[in-house]
């Protein structure tokens, strides 16, 4: 049976997609990890990543392996990591930042259905904010974790994307009959003149993002600017106009009829939301235990 260092081995590489990445992360040199997976390769049977020039690219049996094992074996690290360290060393406050929609519609239910960071002792302390002042209270020491749209460009912070939502050009049915039957961008952006557009702040950044690589234009001025997606969501549903929500977001309302997909691009665009935190050399094992249990929670949304 394999051993443990294997098989984070392993995830470590399938993850990362190079030796060195997953290096990094894991704490071992790229000789120890290429032995590791020779080693699992062997017991198998069988190979599980093909060497390229540039990175590792799984094979079918990797990817196999990689979803019936990754979110098992988080979960056995985590366990691990809190007995290792014994919970007198685990209880007390970690400030975590998350975005507002995401808390809600995600996060805090996977949260609630695990109870290795309950019975650790540890206290979530949860903020909401612009990822600006997010970054900056990352920066000050007051969060200790953040959840955050893209990877940050501020040296000395460690990321990790763990989920990718897909934007969504949606309003309320008396505007979605404006564009019906307009299927290439070039029609859907024409029809689109005349309609009032909502976003969540005054860069538009997801009204932006989605104009920008669907339509390639500017996103229209806004006739309502909300700092929180879940009132723009609001807005749409009683009609007040058109908006780019992440999928997660609206896909109850679509559901419901309450809002109707304006334009169904080939690739519409997406954003990743990353786990991000300062990098130490400093062991803190409360935070590496919260930062794998979110990344484990991440896999269900």
């Amino acid at each position: 049976m394999a051993d443990l260092d294997l098989l984070r081995s392993f995830m470590g590489i399938y993850r990362n997609g190079t030796l060195s990445a997953a290096a990094k992360q894991l704490g071992f040199t790229q000789p120890t990890l290429s032995q590791h997976l020779k080693a699992l390769e062997t017991q198998l049977g069988r190979p599980l990543f093909k060497r390229l020039p540039r990175g590792m690219a799984p094979t079918p049996a990797a990817h196999v392996l990689a979803q019936n094992l990754g979110q098992h074996l988080d979960a056995m690290v985590a366990t691990v990591e809190a007995a290792r360290v014994g919970t007198d060393h685990l209880p007390g406050p970690l400030h975590v930042g998350a975005p507002a929609s995401l808390l809600g519609a995600k996060v805090l239910n996977t949260l609630c259905q695990c109870t290795i960071w309950q019975s650790a002792g540890i206290q979530l302390h949860i903020r909401i904010g612009s990822i600006e002042e997010q970054l900056q209270a990352l920066k000050s020491g007051a969060l200790d974790l953040l959840l955050a749209h893209a990877k940050p460009s501020q040296k000395g912070l460690k990321w990790e994307p763990v989920y990718s939502e897909t934007l969504i050009l949606v309003a309320a049915p008396r505007w979605a009959n404006r564009v019906k039957g307009s299927g290439r961008a070039t029609e859907a952006s024409t029809a689109l003149e005349g309609v009032p557009f909502l976003a969540c702040d005054e860069e538009c950044r997801p009204l932006a993002r989605y104009f920008e690589a669907v339509f390639d234009r500017e996103a229209p001025d806004p006739i309502l600017v909300v700092n929180d997606l879940r009132a723009v969501l609001a807005a749409a549903v009683e009609g007040l106009g058109a908006t780019v929500l992440p999928d997660y977001l609206c896909e109850t309302a679509l559901q419901r009829g309450e809002l109707i997909q304006l334009h169904h691009p080939d690739r519409p665009p997406t954003t990743s939301l990353c786990l991000v935190r300062k990098q130490s050399l400093k062991a803190n094992p409360r935070l590496d235990l919260v930062w794998e249990l979110l990344r484990k929670a991440s896999e269900t949304w």
